[in-house]
């Protein structure tokens, strides 16, 4: 068994470190970064649409909102603090993307297309699919009491819908992080409070 609040403590380090990164997409010399790594894996991840459009609902809202609420059922407190913990990164994600206004790089890069199932209408940074994604993938195993072998496939199964949003051409390789900041120091603070 994972030693949770170890665990916890590293997540908590790791999602700051991301968010933080993330965030400099506001310096000019990173942002061009950013836009020329987002081209180069749009163009190269497009081979993978269907696979991506395959896992493009596991960072949707109603799909966490299910398994939390399945979460409060079973779990009870655990459930609670699940809820708790991600209204917290829901409500700084929210903060982020009204303050910040960033563009989406459809909208942006001239040599970026739209190839996600629904058009997005809020702003770019930080991505909440991948916050979603990667706060799921941290709490599911240890919430669930679940072997280690599903952290691993959680965690797959994350980055693959995370680098979805990449070829889709919905988010920068910073919103991503950012978002998976997010995701990671909810998750953190979700298990240490186990």
């Amino acid at each position: 068994m994972l030693n949770l609040w170890g665990s916890g403590v590293w997540l908590i380090l790791w999602g700051c470190l991301f968010s933080i990164l993330g965030l400099l997409h506001n310096v000019r010399s990173v942002s061009d970064w950013d836009s020329r790594a987002s081209r180069f894996l749009h163009r190269r991840l497009n081979a993978l649409l269907p696979l991506f459009r395959t896992l493009w609902l596991f960072g949707k809202s109603p799909v966490l909102i299910v398994l939390l609420v399945m979460l409060v059922l079973s779990r009870g407190s655990a459930g609670g603090w699940a809820v708790l913990y991600y209204g917290v990164i829901a409500a700084a994600e929210r903060g982020l993307k009204i303050l910040l206004k960033r563009q989406r790089p459809f909208a942006q890069l001239p040599d970026v297309d739209m190839y996600q199932p629904s058009r997005p209408h809020d702003p770019s940074y930080p991505s909440g699919d991948a916050m979603r994604l990667w706060y799921l993938a941290m709490i599911l195993p240890a919430a669930l009491s679940l072997p280690v072998i599903f952290l691993g496939l959680f965690t797959v199964i994350a980055l693959l819908a995370s680098l979805g949003r990449l070829a889709f051409g919905v988010h920068f390789v910073l919103d991503v992080i950012g978002g998976a900041g997010l995701g990671l120091l909810g998750a953190g603070l979700f298990l240490v409070s186990l």
